[in-house]
């Protein structure tokens, strides 16, 4: 067990996240149903259903590097914030952590949403100058996935969101549990 460290001088003592990967869960699944409810449900379900086996190597084939490439902005955004970012390459659920440093919100809030942002924006765009069938499906295919892996950083954006301002978000993730606190400053 990973004790809790002293908060920083200013800040009232370190407390554990509310939010446990349960809720998260829930919440993600709601927020990657929106895109699907969006578009032409039928299509989306019977092309799904009638996936070959091609079809299911080509979807990995997009969403391996979209996992990488959403991580990877992640640890860039962290890093440009000069903090030193940790990537860890879990199979199921990869993830990007300023390991045993204090975040601030607006930082931490930033790093949550870059992947959303960027990756979206760029698909966006690409759309926009795109005829082709084939990869207008890709890039709305990218659309639906980024957005579905970002709803965990959503949903700790908008807890971060409501915090006061000056609240530090601390990770340690060195020992057996991944410890995630939070520090409200004093005053």
């Amino acid at each position: 067990m990973t004790s809790t460290p002293t908060s920083p001088s200013g800040y009232q003592r370190y407390r554990k996240y509310p939010i446990g990967p349960i809720p998260i869960s829930l919440l993600s699944i709601g927020i990657a149903l929106v895109p699907f409810v969006m578009l032409p449900v039928v299509s989306v379900w019977e092309a799904a259903a009638g996936a070959s086996p091609l079809q299911t190597l080509g979807t990995l084939l997009l969403v391996v590097p979209l996992v990488i490439v959403h991580e990877l902005v992640h640890a860039s955004v962290e890093r440009a914030l000069g903090y030193e970012p940790t990537i860890r390459w879990r199979l199921w659920n990869p993830y990007v952590v300023a390991n045993q440093q204090a975040v601030t919100r607006w930082d931490n809030i930033a790093i949550l949403l870059a992947p959303l942002v960027v990756i979206n924006v760029v698909m966006i765009a690409l759309l926009g100058i795109t005829t082709s069938p084939i990869l207008i499906a890709a890039y709305v295919f990218v659309l639906l996935c980024n957005t579905t892996m970002a709803a965990g950083d959503v949903a700790g954006a908008v807890w971060l969101l409501i915090q006061p301002t000056g609240t530090i978000v601390y990770v340690d993730d060195t020992g057996d549990e991944r410890l995630e606190l939070y520090a409200h400053p004093t005053g």
